[in-house]
């Protein structure tokens, strides 16, 4: 068996853990709900399907909001 398969049947393997989904559920509802406190501070509505993308998507969502907190830190603005 090659190193890419073994790759690959690892990651099947531990994607479909239990433990594994429900701790990236789990991370993903704690930087939605950090997330939320921050973007309606800024006075901006979250809505439920937004909040629904965050808790799937938040390594991107927590990507994207650390970029422009660093971004809009070191404006000039």
């Amino acid at each position: 068996m090659n190193p890419l398969e073994l790759l690959a049947i690892t990651f099947i393997e531990d994607v479909t853990n239990l433990q594994t989904v429900c701790t990236y559920f789990l991370i993903g509802v704690m930087v939605a709900a950090f997330l939320e406190r921050s973007i309606t501070k800024a006075g901006y509505p979250m809505e439920w399907s937004d909040r629904f993308w965050v808790i799937l998507g938040w390594p991107l969502a927590s990507a994207i909001f650390i970029y422009h907190f660093i971004k809009g830190f070191f404006s000039n603005d």
